[in-house]
């Protein structure tokens, strides 16, 4: 067996050549939604179909994926913080540290191809995209108010219903 091979590179490697230049999807029998991966598709019926939770012993935080409620613990609860030694910053999460890197030490801008604004991180280039471009709008469901970000509406519902939740 190479090193490769038992270093679990070439699964990996294996699985991307299927998914990227081989076309091989899954997908999900119950509602069609299709994935690279057999195991996204694994966690997305669990988590949707079935209802499949991680909840933190701690907060009572529940979370879709068993590995973002390790990471939640260790760095809410355990305190693990991950730090830029160049300008200081610490970061309860590791993902948030890249895209500190990202954005403010490699400049990375992500453009938007139909107005060309740019931003700072691929996230907020996709909000702006559903947002501005696609007419994407979130709609409260108790009252008439529509909101432009899902974040919006969900500290809209947490203010104004939340004695009706």
């Amino acid at each position: 067996m190479s090193k490769m091979e038992s270093s679990g590179l070439f699964n990996c490697a294996i699985r991307h050549v299927k998914s990227a230049h081989n076309g091989v999807a899954y997908s999900c029998d119950i509602c069609g939604k299709s994935f690279t991966q057999k195991s996204s598709l694994q966690i997305h019926i669990d988590s949707v179909h079935n209802g499949v939770t991680h909840s933190c012993d701690k907060c009572g935080k529940s979370f879709i994926q068993k590995s973002s409620l390790q990471t939640h613990i260790e760095s809410m609860h355990n305190g693990t913080k991950h730090m830029r030694s160049s300008c200081g910053k610490t970061f309860p999460y590791k993902s948030n540290l890249e895209k500190h890197i990202d954005s403010i030490h490699n400049v990375i801008k992500h453009a938007c191809d139909i107005c060309g604004k740019k931003f700072s991180q691929k996230n907020l280039l996709k909000t702006h995209i559903d947002r501005i471009h696609n007419g994407v709008t979130y709609p409260c469901g108790t009252c008439e108010k529509i909101f432009g970000q899902r974040a919006n509406l969900k500290a809209h519902i947490a203010m104004a219903h939340r004695s009706t939740l």
